[in-house]
């Protein structure tokens, strides 16, 4: 139903004009749209009426323009408001032409009557900038669009750098046969412009290496002229020469006008602007690929964060970036990625993820377990998803569809993932990439043979904490890299019969100590960007609550890792009683340190110590990318969401794909659990770690099929230690446990 002003008005008993103001200066109380407003709009009767005793918790001041570009902004300012539970916070919207003096006046205003929280325009001088590093002493300010290194400040906006990438790996295809590249930019440039420049250009040398540089033009935009100027020194110095213009921020409309002024066949142009206002550039086929912000949503990321700062205290993160959008005017958009799963206990929350994941089509499901199927069916029945399930794997395989998540046993991954790769499918791998180092070598093959995306989803690596903590690492924050720890205590004895149903050979079982090990030493090769290149394995005695359950390893298990630049790693696992369950990471660097907690809110924290300023910060991390469907997907503290969002991303050949982890990392993470194995079996010896990358330290291990799993040629025992056995009758009285709990739950 249609909610109009006036009958707003009339529920509210204030004036229409209150109304519409009270939509610049919101109070959010109520999710119901019509309760909403009528609240924002008694709400807004009050506060002005009492402003002086009460002032905003939130103010926010931008500039006045046509432009849409903040207008855009205001929306997501607004829609974030209005979204944002239980936030009774008052917000006031500034508008102030973009002038320094009125912009000045809105910041005073906002001072005065802004109790917690500023957001801001990025400065547009220097007094502006000064100003606002001024108030930050007294407030938290949260900048839009990127802004001044100044303490207490957060920004949020696009990374200039991924745009320019982000272009280049888009138009990829296009450069490939379009390859001789005139630059056209503006004759005043900014930090800004020049990291999106060496973003594309770095791109193009990725992915279009043929491409190349013929020229530069720096155009002046304050001249009344300047397109029939940039006509005029295309057709004099350049026709006939290029097919390709890349234009730099703010220049392109001008640089479309000119090419059609001039009439130089089959030059194709791209950059960065609004593709709605360049949309006729698109319709006569010039315009092949624009980087547009996406503003609107960083407005909403500025008032998220402005609302968790006011409701929780929770400090925004640092520098918050929002992908950019690509647009190509609608010829090859949003090709939705046809998505398997494989295996439907595990892949629950994949299978709920992608049902719901606009740039992914769920399209079928597997699985031999018919009452995981049956769940599967009840959750596709609340959505649009049409999905076939298969029990049969052969079936499966020959649906069509472009990805397959897999989400079987751990030690069956790999021949699936090669095989599924031989086909022509993208390949998401659950934990683990690989049962022995023959499948590593034929895994690395087929990734490399195919060309498709392969991605390991050790979704440890996406919490808040070690998210944080590769930021920080990978900026410098913490220096070089001298010691890291990883921590994965999980006892899963209560659940054991439900997730090995009694089964001898079930790879739970079966596995040894070590081989579990990316839960604790994954995040640490992914925060860091090391290889391992020695690692020693130890571990415990087999617990005999374990054994009368049917598990032949050691309870638990270490790695004691050496790093390619000499830092060590201990990583340990399994379990050891313990509750809640043990995530817990820790990084030094020669500048400090960051760590997760251990207990309360675990890795949802991050304890910072910077040795140069003697200073010790613990905070939340904000989230990675504005998602409301993340927040839904709750699976392992939310990082379930990101393993398939990156994957997914990039098979699309989207900038945040580059965050997927790929099989050299995943290796990387996982060998040194096969190799400790073999330390173990030897007494404790250091084992040098291959690195798969290279062709030839394959060789070696490509015939190397031992492991400790049924059907191995070369079978290992399952622990190092000797005289432990499990008793007799153990596998069958846990079946017979697990059948009962299956019966009682059907009958619920």
């Amino acid at each position: 139903m249609k909610i109009t002003m006036e009958q707003i008005a009339k529920e509210a008993s204030v004036s229409r004009s209150t109304v519409s103001k009270a939509l610049n200066n919101c109070v959010n109380v109520d999710r119901e749209t019509k309760s909403r407003i009528l609240a924002i709009a008694k709400a807004y009767g009050y506060a002005t009426r009492h402003m002086e005793e009460t002032g905003y918790a939130i103010a926010a001041v931008l500039p006045v323009n046509p432009s849409y570009f903040w207008r855009e902004a205001m929306v997501g300012l607004r829609e974030a408001l209005l979204d944002a539970p239980d936030c009774t916070c008052i917000y006031a919207l500034y508008s102030a032409l973009n002038q320094e003096k009125e912009f000045l006046q809105c910041l005073e205003d906002a001072v005065r009557k802004s109790t917690k929280v500023l957001i801001a325009a990025a400065p547009s001088s220097d007094l502006v900038r000064q100003r606002l590093e001024d108030i930050a002493r007294e407030r938290c300010v949260i900048l839009l669009n990127e802004g001044p290194a100044a303490e207490n400040t957060y920004y949020v906006g696009m990374n200039a750098y991924e745009d320019g990438w982000g272009l280049a790996h888009r138009c990829a295809s296009l450069l490939k046969t379009h390859s001789r590249i005139l630059m056209v930019r503006c004759a005043e440039t900014n930090h800004r412009t020049e990291r999106r420049n060496a973003g594309f250009w770095d791109g193009v040398r990725t992915f279009a290496p043929q491409s190349h540089l013929v020229g530069a033009i720096a155009a002046n935009l304050e001249s009344k002229t300047v397109a029939a100027e940039l006509a005029r020194e295309l057709a004099a110095t350049y026709g006939g020469k290029i097919d390709c213009v890349y234009a730099d921020t703010g220049i392109l409309p001008q640089v479309c006008l000119a090419l059609l002024k001039t009439r130089l066949p089959g030059i194709i142009c791209l950059g960065y602007e609004n593709p709605k206002q360049n949309s006729e550039y698109f319709q006569a086929g010039m315009l092949v690929g624009v980087m547009e912000q996406d503003i609107r949503q960083q407005g909403r990321a500025c008032m998220e964060a402005a609302c968790a700062y006011v409701t929780t205290g929770q400090r925004p993160i640092p520098e918050q970036w929002v992908p950019s959008k690509f647009y190509n005017g609608g010829k090859t958009m949003k090709k939705k990625v046809r998505v398997g799963v494989f295996g439907a206990y595990r892949g629950r929350t994949m299978i709920e993820m992608l049902a719901q994941y606009e740039d992914a089509e769920l399209v079928a499901i597997c699985d031999k377990y018919e009452p995981a199927l049956e769940n599967c069916r009840r959750l596709i029945e609340k959505t649009d998803s049409k999905v076939t399930l298969y029990t049969d794997f052969e079936d499966f395989f020959s649906h069509d569809m472009d990805a397959v998540v897999l989400a079987n046993y751990a030690n069956e991954h790999a021949p699936y993932a090669i095989r599924l790769l031989q086909s022509g499918r993208h390949v998401a791998s659950e934990v683990l990439p690989t049962k022995n180092l023959a499948e590593a070598v034929a895994l690395v093959e087929a990734v490399e043979t195919s060309g498709k995306v392969y991605a390991y989803l050790e979704n440890y690596c996406y919490f808040p904490a070690t998210r944080e903590m590769r930021r920080l690492y990978r900026e410098g924050k913490l220096g070089e890299f001298t010691h890291g720890e990883g921590e994965y205590v999980h006892n899963c004895e209560s659940i054991w019969p439900s997730i090995t149903y009694g089964e001898p050979e079930h790879w739970r079982n079966t596995m040894f100590s070590t081989f579990y090990c990316t839960h604790s030493f994954g995040p640490i090769v992914h925060i860091t960007g090391l290889r391992p290149s020695r690692v020693i394995g130890i571990e415990n005695n087999p617990a005999e609550r374990m054994l009368k359950l049917g598990s032949r390893s050691a309870e638990a298990a270490m790695e004691i890792v050496e790093m390619e630049n000499g830092a060590m790693v201990k990583s340990i696992h399994g379990n050891l009683v313990r509750e809640p369950s043990s995530i817990w990471y820790s990084i030094y660097g020669n500048k400090g340190m960051a760590e997760s907690n251990r207990w309360e809110e675990g890795v949802n924290v991050v304890n910072l110590y910077e040795a140069e300023t003697d200073k010790r910060t613990v905070y939340k991390p904000g989230a990675a990318t504005a998602s409301k469907l993340a927040e839904r997907i709750l699976g392992h503290g939310g990082s379930d969401f990101y393993t398939v969002h990156y994957f997914i991303q990039k098979i699309l050949g989207n900038p945040e794909g580059e965050e997927s982890i790929g099989v050299y990392e995943a290796l990387d993470m996982s060998l040194p659990g096969l190799l400790a194995m073999r330390s173990i079996l030897r007494g404790n010896i250091p084992l040098a770690v291959p690195n798969f990358r290279n062709p030839g330290e394959r060789e070696i291990y490509r015939q190397d099929s031992a492991s400790t799993f049924a059907g191995a040629e070369d079978r290992l025992p399952a622990c190092g230690k000797e005289g432990f056995a499990v008793p007799e009758g153990t596998y069958e009285r846990v079946r017979k446990q697990w059948l009962e709990k299956e019966r009682k739950a059907g009958q619920e």
